[in-house]
């Protein structure tokens, strides 16, 4: 399990771990403003793969640990060749509608070979979900992790050379993406093809339709309220706060790979313990969330100084003054991980219908509360908005788990363990402008401090939380 963890956290958080070194280099040569453009072509890419591929990739998760052997390899060939023949039947249909100007209006200053580069995106982005949900579902942490780290490689290189070198500014920054993609994509077909045959079932393929095309609005309302904020900026702020969002989007974002990752080990666990003992998924969530709840909230505060100080230090005056908006943003990955915890009976039991209904509600709610803050309070007004809306999805799961099996949570626990930590961690705050060295430092010492005080006064059973591990494998 610690294997796998720290596999799979490594991959998420390698991409953005790269921006660390590279963004600061990459801010001499593109500009707020074009960041900006980044941030919406980024933004649309993510909106489109959300029913680019109707979500077939999502069916692999669920049904992997019901079929062995050759039923497993003819099912895992149907998704495949049913998201590759939708996912190419609309990028043709994208291109089509770049090629007529459709989308001119849209991306006003954009050319048309840029959006092309997208639509690539597009397609590459959702063949790699496949790929990765099948080393997910295997738990190859480490295969997964070579991969990043070769396509990272390779991606940074090429960015370099283009942006650096050859000056392409924000088009050499989309195509090291797709030099990325490219790369993981063709690198899992070595670990992957001996899953692929030559078969194409029709049942399975409408198992997986079934069960995935109800997802589409799920995915759709998600990436409404997840990327809506960044359309909302440009409408009533400038294309330049667009960028310097997609900046500090981009840093937080660390966090929602680290919960994503951890939510990678732990549901497997999850279906395995369901599918052994009636009730024995919601235990394991059960004597998990302390130690899970600590290790989040720690990272949280420490993450926020230490992002705000890179900033300063390495990237120049016109960062500072963000710590406020980083620890926003930062939080609303607390509420994630939280949704995800919410979500595992919901989908373990195929009750996938109620996953658009929470959603899409989720993604309309967004609108109104991102035109109210962001109008009203500008760009802090953004920030609270990903907060608020990572809020109400968090509450809407919670009710919607109620009706399939009921997690105790025990909120007053999680709150007083919230308050704690945030009292041993806060001094940082107050070194965000004392170099970078000194408040890295300082967050390792004071989040060393704080686990082992827990640890050695049992606070919140975070004790029995850590040792209740051992007994899930």
């Amino acid at each position: 399990m610690l294997k796998n963890l720290l596999s799979f956290s490594a991959v998420g958080l390698l991409p953005y771990l790269i921006n660390f070194l590279i963004l600061p280099l990459y801010s001499e040569h593109i500009s707020p403003e074009e960041f900006g453009i980044v941030g919406l072509l980024m933004s649309a890419v993510i909106i489109a793969s959300s029913w680019t591929g109707l979500q077939f990739s999502s069916a692999l998760s669920r049904y992997f640990f019901d079929y062995e052997g050759e039923q497993l390899k003819v099912f895992t060939s149907t998704v495949l060749f049913s998201v590759i023949v939708v996912s190419l039947l609309f990028c043709s249909i994208y291109s089509a509608l770049i090629y007529f100007g459709l989308f001119s209006r849209f991306f006003e200053g954009i050319s048309a070979g840029v959006m092309y580069i997208s639509v690539f995106l597009v397609f590459l982005s959702i063949l790699n979900t496949v790929f990765e949900r099948l080393l997910i579902n295997e738990q190859l942490g480490h295969i997964v992790l070579i991969r990043s780290i070769l396509s990272q490689l390779l991606s940074v290189c090429v960015g370099m050379y283009l942006i650096l070198y050859c000056d392409m500014s924000y088009v050499g920054f989309l195509i090291s993406s797709v030099v990325y993609y490219s790369c993981l994509v063709l690198f899992s077909l070595k670990y992957c093809r001996h899953y692929l045959v030559n078969s194409y079932n029709v049942h399975y393929a409408g198992l997986a339709a079934k069960y995935s095309i109800p997802l589409i609005l799920h995915a759709l309302g998600g990436v409404l309220f997840m990327y809506s904020t960044t359309f909302f900026i440009e409408s009533f702020l400038t294309l330049s706060l667009v960028g310097l969002f997609f900046i500090v989007d981009k840093f937080t974002q660390i966090l929602k790979a680290i919960v994503n990752s951890i939510n990678n080990v732990l549901m497997p666990i999850y279906n395995r313990r369901a599918k052994i003992k009636p009730g024995g998924g919601v235990e394991f969530i059960e004597s998990i969330l302390p130690a899970w709840f600590l290790f989040i909230n720690i990272l949280i505060i420490n993450f926020s100084a230490v992002a705000q100080s890179f900033m300063i230090t390495y990237m120049g005056s016109e960062y500072e003054g963000l710590l406020f908006l980083i620890l926003i943003l930062s939080l609303a990955y607390l509420f994630r991980g939280l949704y995800c915890f919410c979500m595992a009976p919901i989908f373990f039991h195929k009750r996938t219908s109620l996953v658009p209904k929470i959603t899409l509600a989720t993604g309309i709610l967004s609108l109104p509360i991102n035109y109210l803050l962001v109008s009203r309070f500008g760009f802090t007004g953004a920030a609270l908005a990903v907060f608020s809306v990572f809020f109400v999805n968090f509450l809407l799961s919670l009710s919607a788990s109620k009706t399939v099996e009921v997690i105790n949570f025990n909120f007053k626990y999680l709150a007083l363990m919230m308050a704690v930590v945030t009292c041993i961690n806060s001094p940082v705050f107050f070194l965000v402008n004392s170099g970078f060295l000194t408040v890295l430092i300082t967050c390792i010492m004071q989040s060393i401090v704080t686990i082992l005080i827990v640890y050695r006064f049992n606070l919140f059973n975070v004790r029995k939380s850590l040792d209740s591990l051992r007994a899930y494998q």
